[in-house]
């Protein structure tokens, strides 16, 4: 079967790892392509040297942009859609990882894959995109809030298929480090709340910081950070724009416990008072980091469940969520390789088994 995977999300980190995972696993019975324009996935990033030869890097040109001519308003649209039928008609499977109104789909079996939903321009034309979405018989989201959000905005169904995400550090040794991202410039009651913690905790170190992976520094300062605090922008929006989860499950996996806002999809990561806090207000944020810095076997406690919490969202269960709803919906059956450990419980579960019915036989003859 051959499968064309394509990304129109470019430049998000959490999607380009977990369509290089999806490619890898389909590659194993299968001819896969990863369609891209302009920047190529670091394939070598995520897997080893002898996945890479079987995936196949397909660059096309830019889509056409969607300049309407006032005399035929269609014209560009139709453009547009010609673009994604001459991209997709040679494959039996094709695979896109959009946000926005998805390209037409002409292979046979269409997946779309979706972060989180952007809104659509009003246009007279918008039937046309409905035709898009029917292109794609199998729609999967991120979380149920963006399934939400998606129906909503596109009136479409979805399924839901958990995010992963690639680990960029390992967990150092942890200090007496607080770790805040996106400091606030301009709400005043979070940066007296910030300057508080500076205050009332001497012997803590609060340092800001944006949450970019490919500083070193940064990812050093993570990974011996215990908590972690984030500042979310744009709350009164609707939807609210909300950071990546991707970005919340890094620092998790590193073992700091996070304090963030109880909005998106963060409650389907998050288990308030578990593996982290949800605050609302500077006193709430102020009230659960004193919490975690006064009583430090429930700072490592958290600081466990988080880690565990954040080895749900693994590759493994990303790419076998997927496969699961490639087989359901297309009878697409793909080879799991075993585990030896599973191998070898079933051949000593079975030869108890074989012994057992031996020895009850053999009594019976007696």
């Amino acid at each position: 079967m051959k499968i064309g995977i394509y990304n129109s999300n470019t430049g998000d980190e959490s999607v380009e790892s977990s369509l290089v995972f999806l490619a890898e696993s389909l590659s194993r019975r299968n001819e896969v392509e990863i369609i891209c324009h302009g920047k190529v996935p670091l394939l070598d990033d995520f897997l080893p040297p002898a996945s890479l030869n079987r995936i196949r890097i397909r660059q096309v040109d830019e889509p056409p942009q969607l300049v309407t001519d006032p005399g035929n308003p269609a014209l560009g649209y139709q453009r547009v859609r010609d673009w994604g039928e001459e991209l997709t008609q040679s494959y039996d499977l094709f695979i896109n990882y959009s946000d926005c109104c998805p390209i037409y789909n002409a292979a046979l079996r269409g997946v779309l894959l979706v972060q989180f939903p952007q809104r659509w321009t009003l246009s007279p034309y918008r039937w046309l995109w409905h035709e898009n979405f029917k292109s794609y018989q199998l729609k999967l989201v991120s979380s149920y809030y963006a399934r939400l959000w998606t129906k909503i905005l596109w009136d479409v169904d979805s399924e839901v298929v958990r995010p992963s995400f690639h680990p960029r550090f390992s967990p150092g040794v942890k200090e007496k480090l607080i770790f805040c991202a996106d400091g606030p410039t301009e709400n005043h009651c979070l940066h007296e709340a910030i300057k508080k913690l500076q205050i009332r905790l001497p012997d803590w170190n609060v340092i800001n910081g944006q949450t970019n992976y490919a500083n070193q520094g940064l990812a050093s300062n993570l990974a011996r950070a215990s908590i972690y605090i984030r500042f979310q922008e744009d709350i009164a929006s609707c939807p609210p724009r909300v950071v990546p989860v991707s970005d919340l499950l890094q620092v998790m996996h590193a073992g700091c416990v996070p304090l963030v806002n109880n909005i998106g999809s963060y409650p389907e990561i998050i288990r308030h008072g578990e593996s982290g806090f949800f605050w609302d207000t500077p006193d709430q944020l102020l009230e659960y980091a004193f919490v975690l810095t006064r009583d430090s076997a429930r700072r490592k406690k958290m600081a466990k469940a988080a880690q565990r919490r954040a080895q749900c969202f693994g590759k493994e269960t990303y790419v076998k969520t997927v496969l699961g709803h490639l087989q359901t919906t297309f009878g697409i059956k793909q080879h799991n390789p075993l585990n030896p450990a599973l191998v070898w419980q079933r051949i000593k579960n079975s030869t108890s088994q074989f012994l057992s019915e031996r020895k009850v036989i053999h009594n019976t003859k007696l």
